[in-house]
């Protein structure tokens, strides 16, 4: 959206500053484009991804607690790294996924998580897969939950502090 010539916005994060030379009125040499769409979507794409890896982290390390060995070690079969796998590589995917040219800069960072979280929950599916004793995989596991919602908090800081702004 370009302002009228007598107002000036005010500049956030996802205004993007432009100067250009022009030879015919308006002889302004700024405008101002907000490309607000895609930089919402990604950070909501973001809190998203972020609640998702904490509460299966959380859910995956209380029932393996609260089971018996043997339970718990069935866990760390095929089954539960597949399934830890499948929005690891969504995440993965969504991350990849480029907006225009102008817009690149403004979502970079909360690409950057998704691919964070791609990686932890990787991590999480190759634990299941690679360690074969119960208390080390709920320590991953609960770690990986820990680093979502610590995650989660800076990105819901952010934008607390944004909205108060």
């Amino acid at each position: 959206m370009i302002q009228p010539d007598h107002e000036i916005g005010k500049s956030t994060d996802s205004t993007l500053h432009l100067r250009a030379s022009y030879l015919i009125p308006p002889y302004r040499s700024e405008a101002w484009l907000e490309l607000v769409g895609s930089r919402r979507d990604t950070f909501w794409a973001a809190i998203l991804g972020g609640i998702f890896i904490g509460v299966v982290g959380v859910l995956l390390t209380f029932f393996s607690g609260s089971l018996s060995s043997d339970q718990a070690d069935a866990l760390g079969d095929s089954t539960t790294a597949l399934t830890l796998s499948v929005p690891a590589v969504f995440f993965g995917y969504v991350s990849t996924q480029q907006d225009h040219l102008l817009g690149q800069p403004l979502t970079l960072m909360y690409r950057l998580v998704l691919l964070v979280y791609a990686g932890i929950l990787m991590s999480m599916a190759g634990a299941s897969m690679f360690v074969a004793s119960a208390p080390i995989l709920r320590t991953i596991w609960a770690a990986g939950a820990g680093l979502g919602f610590l995650i989660l908090a800076c990105l819901t800081a952010k934008a607390t502090r944004r909205l108060l702004a």
